[in-house]
């Protein structure tokens, strides 16, 4: 490749969201890493969208909506509680859909 022909690049800071300017970067960051950890603990334990929105009482269409990049009127705490329920069940062996009921729903906590 010739020196005409180098594409320009940017090394970037390892947060899209400052790439790209938002003005809630960090807090963004930090909700994509929690959502990015649920979708770990639903692959490790076999759960379906269906199986998560039962135990966190939710509907699976707002599971669906979270994992697709929706979470921006989510509260961090809200993350974090859904992650803690189902990582603590995880845990406990408390099976595919056992033993991760309680908390506030997802739909109706932590809006922003």
């Amino acid at each position: 490749m010739s020196e005409s022909e180098r594409i320009e690049h940017e090394v970037g800071s390892g947060n899209v969201y400052a790439d790209l300017g938002y003005e809630n970067a960090e807090e963004m960051h930090a909700k994509s890493r929690l959502v990015s950890a649920i979708s770990s603990v639903m692959r490790r334990r076999g759960l379906s969208e269906a199986e998560v929105a039962d135990a966190l009482g939710i509907q699976p269409s707002e599971v669906y909506r979270v994992r697709c990049g929706h979470f921006r009127d989510l509260s961090i705490e809200t993350l974090e509680g859904a992650l803690r329920r189902l990582s603590d069940s995880d845990a406990s062996g408390g099976g595919r859909s056992g033993g991760v009921r309680g908390g506030t729903p997802l739909a109706a906590a932590g809006r922003e």
